[in-house]
């Protein structure tokens, strides 16, 4: 399939993905692909995070693909200097790419959430590492949200463990647990950032139950003044349904006794 047949869904904002998938598959129908539409007809709306991403990924090229770059330094980093500029260079980039989503989600119209940045950089670190999603990444049509994989981060790889030289022994020194330095200040800074990133999407999180809370209570609201007024409509509706029956009644008699006028009448003549 082209991929500026596919392109539109990634680039259609979230609230358009739906449409922009029907005109899709009916396209793709007419044209005779039917197998080619039903994949495409299977694909979820992506989530904030997601869309987010893939619009990153085509307007920042430059910075995706250093930060992979980057990854690949932490994926093979022999020592510790290594190591640790490759960490602060990685975490830099993060930043500047989470700075630029939260601008393209403004610029949409869009709540940059914490939550919802926290997604697009878990994305982009996950994802970037991950061979089964990096192309997706770069192209910037991921469908869905990338899962973290342990065994995958760059991070809890460890540094080489073959002798230092001795004139390298001071900026090598190791933490408790084995660890050097440089990585142990690393994982630290790290566990830094995912608790603040957790704190703001809590904060987040009960904002949004607060505001829902009030939403409901307001719909609940609304609920029982038009139930009041339906009864009310009931009401009127039964008083004019006797009036009617009574004047059904009213005018049967009337015409009953004009019957019988008009035959005396013919009985006169």
């Amino acid at each position: 399939m082209a991929s500026d047949e596919t392109d539109r869904l990634f680039i259609a904002r979230p609230s358009d993905f739906v449409g922009e998938r029907k005109i899709l598959v009916k396209t793709l129908k007419a044209a005779g692909r039917r197998q080619e539409a039903a994949s495409i007809e299977k694909l979820p709306r992506p989530p904030l995070s997601t869309w987010a991403t893939n619009q990153l990924a085509r307007r920042e090229p430059g910075l995706v693909k250093e930060l992979g770059e980057v990854t690949a330094r932490l994926q093979t980093a022999g020592s510790a200097p290594d190591y640790a500029g490759a960490v602060a260079q990685h975490r830099d980039l993060l930043r500047s790419l989470r700075a630029r989503a939260e601008g393209i989600l403004t610029e949409a119209g869009l709540r940059p959430a914490p939550q919802v940045l926290a997604g697009v950089v878990q994305n982009l670190r996950a994802g970037i590492v991950n061979p089964a999603t990096r192309s997706l990444i770069e192209s910037g049509r991921l469908a869905h949200d990338v899962e973290d994989s342990a065994d995958l981060n760059p991070f809890e790889q460890a540094i080489s463990t073959s002798p230092a030289p001795k004139a390298r022994a001071a900026t090598t020194k190791s933490a408790p647990g084995g660890e050097t330095r440089e990585q142990a200040e690393a994982r630290a800074a790290r566990a830094r950032d995912d608790r603040r990133a957790q704190d703001q999407a809590r904060t987040a999180a009960e904002r949004e139950i607060k505001r829902l809370g009030a939403v409901v209570v307001a719909a609940e609201r609304a609920r029982d003044q038009e139930e009041r007024a339906l009864d009310a409509a009931r009401s009127v509706v039964a008083a004019a349904e006797g009036r009617l029956a009574a004047a059904r009644l009213d005018l049967e008699r009337e015409q009953a006794e004009l019957r019988q006028a008009e035959a005396e009448l013919e009985r006169l003549e």
